[in-house]
């Protein structure tokens, strides 16, 4: 089973176009419960300072060269994290219809992403990386900080469902992608439509054949899943069937 690739460029377009040069000029703040890392990279620029110019807000997300090819694996993950972009990955998470696409076009303008992906030890960076962050933070969280928070974890989570991480993993480790964002929705259940997102992306690209059958059928529309582009009728009853078969791929 395909789907045609302009089938979700034409559904998303007008999303990301939206999205992706709109920018906040808010002072990000620290939330406290992502694992510090020793050498991760501190933005000379971020939103805030008087030298920072939002249409150059990209020039200002690139780590330098210098720094780049010797920077950690983890460092990379926590750096791109803390891009001087990440409030607006609020925007995406609150108003994208397609979630999915923005953040692979947020990722490709980012060069903490590109390297992250060419490391021989990105996925069990980011495995390693996702199971020691503190979730149980988040009841000590202002609002703000919480939204800000949950949109991080977004883009850390659809990561999990690059090709380039799942080409790195073994069945095993593929099954324990999908249990630590199994075991992280069930604690949140209300902050976790995306985490099913990410849940059923890693099983469909993993060829996991129970879900692969579950979208050849005509009545489930694979374009949802693949885009992010979730509508409330399709996520209720796809979301449940998701979480069925992420129990059934973790066993």
């Amino acid at each position: 089973m395909r789907i045609n690739n302009k089938i979700i460029a034409c559904f998303c377009l007008v999303t990301i176009a939206c999205l992706l040069f709109r920018c906040t000029d808010k002072e990000p703040k620290s939330d406290g419960c992502l694992p510090d890392v020793a050498d991760k990279y501190i933005y000379p620029i971020v939103p805030g300072m008087t030298e920072w110019r939002s249409i150059n807000m990209y020039e200002y997300c690139q780590l330098p060269d210098s720094i780049l090819h010797s920077i950690s694996t983890t460092g990379l993950i926590r750096s791109f994290l803390d891009t001087p972009y990440s409030l607006h990955f609020q925007s995406v998470v609150s108003s994208s219809t397609a979630e999915v696409v923005v953040f692979d076009s947020i990722y490709s303008k980012h060069n903490s992403v590109q390297e992250l992906l060419s490391r021989n030890d990105a996925a069990n960076s980011l495995i390693a990386y996702y199971d020691a962050i503190c979730f149980d933070c988040l009841n000590s969280l202002d609002v703000e900080v919480r939204w800000n928070f949950g949109a991080q974890m977004t883009a850390l989570e659809f990561l999990f469902a690059k090709q380039e991480i799942l080409n790195q993993c073994s069945s095993q480790e593929k099954k324990n992608i999908v249990k630590l964002l199994l075991d992280k929705y069930e604690l949140y259940p209300k902050e976790g439509s995306r985490r099913i997102t990410a849940m059923g992306l890693v099983m469909y690209k993993s060829d996991y054949l129970p879900i692969i059958q579950y979208y050849d059928r005509d009545e489930n529309n694979i374009v949802p899943l693949l885009s992010g582009a979730w509508f409330s009728a399709v996520f209720d009853r796809q979301s449940k069937d998701i979480v069925t078969f992420a129990k059934q791929f973790v066993k």
